[in-house]
């Protein structure tokens, strides 16, 4: 039976998403709760139940925005999709969800996947596939030396060599104090870039709900005391996930991005994780994907499926995109108060 999760039944939910080998930290309820906090977003999770257990289950957010009110699987994440113990407990899920978004009213329904067993049965429920993005991750070894033996390009090791000499230091300060100095270095980095930030009320959920647990790390790069790049990994089932990273202009001078890298990968080998998860990027961040694949990284596809339910077609905006050039460029320039409160609003509204 598919009904909506109820708070009797957050228990047996977290126990299910613990054991399932699909499952991601974006699929726990400490997720839900930080984006209804940090985005006034509406949680919808099916569940699908037997007599005592939880079955299966498909994460979901109502999300209204300037141009429409959708369904999302998940909203501002490149993970979603549902977590079932067999295809046909899905496909009930999916029946219910579709269902839901036409007697809702909804323009449509977004389910992004990496599941490539999922999107048959998407396609089969009337969704239509609009794009797609490579994900990167790395299959890591016990032995970093072992891992470490993946690197394909050979200019890493002097890279990490002119690191050391620069006197760089790796450090973990998953503290409030650390969330407040990730947060500067990350607003810096965002109008950098040219791209919205989040608010640091994000941050601060992620503090509170992840690395306080002991589910999230928060580490830096420094030298002479003076913090270069940050980055927020979350942890959960042998698998790690690079969920944000920012780092400064500087960086780039002492090679702390690359020995950031090479210093997470080691504490992940020598702390027994079995795979980092890079997250995914727009096809149109040529230089990043091969970035990554330096370290060794493969890629599989993340797929976003559409529901049209009140419109008849839909196109998917990738800031990536060149005709965004312009519009990151001037954004980049906004005056830095307008840049922080502005954009993070904003970012609410196109997700």
């Amino acid at each position: 039976m598919v009904q909506l999760l109820t708070q009797d039944k957050l228990i047996l939910y977290e126990e299910f998403i613990c054991k399932s080998a699909l499952s991601t930290p974006f699929h726990t309820t400490e997720w839900m709760n930080l984006t209804k906090e940090t985005f006034g977003f509406k949680p919808i999770y099916l569940i699908e139940t037997d007599s005592s257990h939880i079955t299966g289950v498909l994460p979901l957010f109502s999300v209204k925005t300037l141009f429409n009110n959708k369904i999302v699987s998940l909203p501002l994440r490149d993970k979603g999709g549902a977590v079932c113990n067999s295809p046909e407990i899905e496909e009930s899920l999916l029946d219910y969800a579709v269902e839901y978004t036409k007697s809702n009213r909804y323009s449509y329904m977004h389910i992004k996947t990496d599941n490539h067993e999922e999107t048959r049965l998407l396609e089969k429920k009337g969704f239509i596939k609009k794009d797609e993005w490579p994900v990167s991750y790395i299959k890591l070894d016990s032995s970093f030396e072992e891992t470490r033996k993946k690197f394909t390009d050979k200019r890493l090791s002097w890279s990490i060599n002119k690191a050391e000499k620069n006197n760089l230091r790796f450090e973990d300060d998953s503290s409030s104090d650390g969330i407040e100095d990730f947060y500067s270095i990350f607003i810096k980095n965002r109008k950098r870039l040219g791209v919205p930030p989040y608010s640091r009320k994000l941050f601060q959920g992620i503090y509170k709900y992840f690395i306080q647990k002991g589910s999230a790390k928060l580490f830096f790069v420094s030298r002479d005391g003076i913090r270069l790049t940050a980055i927020i990994i979350f942890l959960f089932n042998k698998k790690a996930y690079d969920v944000y990273s920012a780092s400064l202009a500087d960086a780039f001078d002492y090679r702390a991005n690359d020995f950031q890298m090479y210093s997470v990968i080691k504490w992940l080998c020598e702390n027994g994780y079995e795979e980092y998860d890079l997250g995914a990027d727009s096809p149109f961040q040529e230089t990043l994907l091969n970035y990554k694949k330096k370290w060794g990284a493969q890629t599989k596809p993340l797929y976003f499926y559409y529901f049209l339910n009140r419109i008849k077609d839909i196109s998917v905006r990738d800031s990536d995109h060149p005709s965004y050039k312009l519009l990151r460029k001037i954004w980049s320039y906004s005056p830095d108060f307008i840049f922080e409160k502005l954009g993070s609003s904003m970012i609410k509204y196109l997700a």
